[in-house]
């Protein structure tokens, strides 16, 4: 019998890969990986180990994604130059705020107050106020002038505007009693945010009011539409700012607007040229209730009202009360005029070059004049 063979005809043996091809692969394989290790260092990041199916987040320096306390957080500077409104996540009550045109609390209805709009306190703080004689004799205004203290008597709740002499820092006492109430209940909300307080009654030429002891300029540096850097210079503020920069701004000027209705029991009205803030302040008074003499509370005026408002009060507004008593004396000071300049009429009406009996200012962004501010 003839046997079978035990072997099969074709025998297949495996295919071996020749070394300097295996080498080469494996030498692609760990450059590959080291030029990808460098590149997420390079862009700020470390490599990272998340479990199967996460995601691992690319956060730090360089990344589209915003990162708590980073380069992109609000409180920082936001890369072009300008310095961000700090964050004020605390001072609001837990407001959430939107990009700029957005509503300051998401979920609230227009009007509806911000969370501390209730702890609103208007109350005079204790401090020395100066008045002249007639005050203590029951002599009304303008015989009796309260003045506003001085930035370091004030305790530095508020600064006095650069170009505010001591003569016009005198108003009816109503008037001074809103303002230190005022100043008080914004620097409790705001403590980072700086007021400037500026003239009272100041007649002349700088202004068509100021005259009845009811009228006052306020200033918030670096928060306002615009900046008034001095010698006619003026700087636009939210040109350079973030959306959200933008929305804090106009909510600490909101703020402001709304503590001082609070004070005047919504016997004010002032001038302002955002309208956002205005239709956001309207809506919230309204809802209040409250009702001012003068039309609306916010209005809108020339362009120097894009830098400061200009804040009226009736002249039947009451004296808010006082925070506690104040167990010191008042200082009785006479009401001085305002000083010569030698060779400048400055606090005496003048008619300027063209005549016109006014004396024109700079509008802001314009070069063009135009008339003094109320």
């Amino acid at each position: 019998m003839r046997s079978s063979s035990s072997h099969p005809s074709h025998v297949h043996s495996p295919r071996l890969t020749p070394a300097p091809l295996r080498a080469r692969r494996w030498l692609v394989s760990v450059v590959a990986f080291g030029l990808g290790a460098v590149a997420l260092v390079a862009c700020g990041g470390e490599p990272q180990s998340a479990p199967e199916g996460e995601r691992v987040p690319h956060t730090g320096e360089g990344s589209s994604e915003p990162v708590a306390g980073g380069s992109g957080a609000l409180g920082s500077d936001d890369g072009d130059g300008q310095d961000a409104v700090p964050d004020e996540a605390a001072d609001d009550g837990g407001a959430e705020v939107e990009a700029a045109g957005g509503a300051a609390e998401a979920d609230a209805p227009a009007g509806e107050p911000l969370a501390w709009d209730s702890d609103i306190d208007c109350r005079i703080p204790p401090m020395a106020i100066a008045r002249p004689a007639a005050c203590a004799a029951g002599a009304e205004y303008p015989e009796c002038k309260w003045g506003m203290p001085d930035t370091d008597a004030a305790g530095g709740l508020y600064t006095r505007w650069r170009n505010t002499i001591d003569e016009h820092t005198w108003g009816r006492p109503a008037l001074v009693g809103v303002l230190l109430a005022t100043s008080y209940a914004f620097r409790q909300r705001f403590p980072n945010q700086e007021l400037l307080i500026g003239d009272l009654d100041a007649p002349g030429p700088r202004h068509v009011t100021h005259k009845t002891g009811v009228d006052v300029d306020l200033y918030l540096p670096n928060t306002l539409m615009v900046e008034n850097l001095g010698a006619r210079r003026y700087r636009p503020n939210y040109r350079t700012m973030s959306n959200v920069n933008i929305e804090h701004a106009r909510h600490r000027v909101e703020a402001l607007a709304r503590i001082l209705a609070v004070c005047t029991e919504g016997r004010l009205r002032i001038y302002y040229n955002d309208t956002v803030v205005r239709d956001r302040f309207h809506a919230w008074f309204d809802a209040r209730g409250y009702v001012t003499p003068f039309g609306r509370p916010m209005q809108r005026h020339n362009p120097l009202h894009d830098f400061h408002f200009h804040v009226t009060i009736a002249e039947d507004t009451p004296l808010p009360p006082w925070l506690r008593p104040y167990t010191g004396e008042h200082p009785v000071r006479e009401i001085d005029a305002p000083p010569a300049i030698e060779g400048v009429t400055v606090f005496a009406p003048q008619a300027p070059a063209g005549g016109s009996g006014q004396d024109a200012t700079m509008a802001p962004g314009s070069g063009t004049t135009m008339a003094p501010a109320p």
